[in-house]
């Protein structure tokens, strides 16, 4: 099989004083950010075996809002200068839109289906090998970090981790999860022998705005850096009473009083930048100690955020549209010249990769490829799927080079030449070369795999329904 597919608040309580510290330090960064874009920073031209692994997996990240950088934020990102000393992953897509399988999919290397479709209530089973347990037989420190309750302990997904710091509500606010990765990597300053794995977990662009975001001005204070997309754009949202109404703002995402589209659109590129910045702080915060130049660095999105198209607005999981599945993914490692590199990458590539940079094997076959190995020619094709109780609908999608193709619950395939239909709004019959049609026959050879025995269901209480309500999923349909 290897080879084959491509495919809170915080929880403690703030006060305006941190609200002030904490957007001081956003300018702080940004400022740096901006020196550094400016007098360029050298790289090691020696190649340097990495001894240690950063991985950072952000939510809701849309590849166009880095491209268009320059006109919504009027200055390049923060991470770009990272971007540009790494080897940069231009078709990376997500192997499904929602958070948990998505980072599923980047800590084992298999899709939800070989998962038994894991969600919130569905643990990961314990007979496929993580990331965490793979690096941690070999002697490394494991320790993961991240935000959401949808990757809480309840799901299995920390399985491995000598430490695994999940928030205890609905989840954890960037800059408290920030923090810790940072005191996290201070403590490793001069560490000999073993290395260390660091996994973190950020929200990024993911709504809602959290309370202390709306009562302290945090996003407020990045909103007002932000050119809104439609500028003048007085439309107002329609508002849903649930998380998957189509056509309409989700329950999870409203804000009291504000209906103005372009509220929400500052909202979402205000978050974006926020994201943006605590990433760049834990590059910068290694970049403090002498385990820099000996640590592998990966930044992947989980997933996009649809703002409009498929007629979804500030949300993601219930379609496999190009803006939920293409995300960014830059891996940088020490010694290795900065590229750019178009092949179509998947999120179970990154299983297999990040072990054969520290010549690490997977235990069992994965369902994706080294993506620093050789080039087979065919640029690859990428699976991706939604799947109920996480999404509306089961999908599958399978994107190539030039085409994609997605299958529906009735059974119809949807074409799309992506070199002359980048947005996908005009499906194709039929087949029409050997590129599409390899792209059908990878989706169909994904459809007739059988999928994995699921895990026994866990019971959630109330509160962690709401939990999983606040966060845009729809707990009523789970277990």
């Amino acid at each position: 099989m290897q080879g084959k597919f491509r495919f809170s608040r915080q929880e403690h309580k703030c006060n305006c004083a941190m609200a002030v510290n904490s957007a001081n330090k956003w300018l702080g960064l940004m400022a740096v950010t901006c020196l550094l874009a400016v007098t360029g920073c050298s790289e090691n031209s020696e190649p340097v075996k990495a001894r240690n692994l950063l991985l950072i997996t952000i939510d809701s990240m849309r590849p166009d809002r880095l491209e268009q950088a320059e006109t919504l934020f009027r200055k390049p990102l923060a991470l770009d200068s990272f971007r540009k000393r790494s080897t940069d992953f231009q078709s990376a897509i997500a192997s499904s839109p929602s958070t948990l399988p998505a980072a599923a999919a980047v800590l084992t290397g298999q899709h939800p289906r070989a998962l038994g479709y894991p969600s919130p209530t569905r643990p990961l089973p314990d007979n496929v090998p993580t990331l965490a347990e793979v690096f941690g037989s070999a002697g490394f420190e494991t320790k993961g970090i991240v935000g959401p309750f949808s990757l809480g302990d309840q799901t299995g997904i920390g399985r491995g981790f000598d430490s695994y710091d999940a928030p205890r509500r609905n989840r954890r606010e960037d800059y408290t999860t920030a923090e810790r990765a940072r005191h996290y990597l201070q403590s490793k300053a001069e560490q000999g022998p073993p290395g260390w794995f660091l996994w973190v977990h950020l929200n990024g662009p993911h709504g809602p705005n959290s309370e202390w975001d709306n009562a302290f001005g945090g996003i407020v204070i990045l909103s007002r850096m932000v050119e809104a997309e439609a500028v003048g754009n007085a439309r107002q949202m329609a508002l849903a009473g649930d998380n998957r109404s189509p056509g309409k703002l989700p329950l999870y995402q409203q804000r009291q009083g504000i209906l103005g589209h372009d509220a929400y659109m500052r909202d979402y590129h205000a978050r974006f930048l926020a994201g943006d910045w605590f990433a760049t702080e834990l590059v910068d915060a290694l970049k403090a100690t002498d385990q820099y130049e000996q640590t592998a660095i990966c930044i992947v999105g989980t997933h996009g955020e649809s703002l409009g198209e498929q007629r979804q607005w500030f949300t993601h999981g219930n379609n496999l549209g190009h803006e939920v599945l293409k995300v960014p993914l830059w891996i940088r490692v020490p010694g290795k010249s900065a590229q750019i590199d178009q092949r179509v990458a998947s999120h179970v590539d990154l299983f297999p990769t990040l072990l054969n940079l520290f010549d690490l094997k997977a235990p069992t076959p994965t369902q994706g490829i080294d993506l620093f190995g050789p080039l087979d020619g065919s640029g690859g094709v990428a699976i991706s799927e939604t799947y109920p109780p996480i999404s509306m609908r089961r999908e599958i999608a399978a994107t190539g080079a030039k085409w994609k193709a997605v299958l529906n619950p009735a059974g119809k395939l949807r074409l799309y030449d992506l070199s002359r239909d980048p947005s996908e709004e005009h499906p194709i019959d039929s087949e029409t070369d050997e590129s599409s049609a390899q792209v059908v026959k990878a989706l169909r050879e994904f459809e007739q795999q059988e999928p994995a025995v699921q895990s026994a269901p866990i019971s959630l209480n109330a509160t962690q329904k709401g939990w999983l309500d606040s966060l845009g999923y729809s707990s009523a349909e789970f277990e």
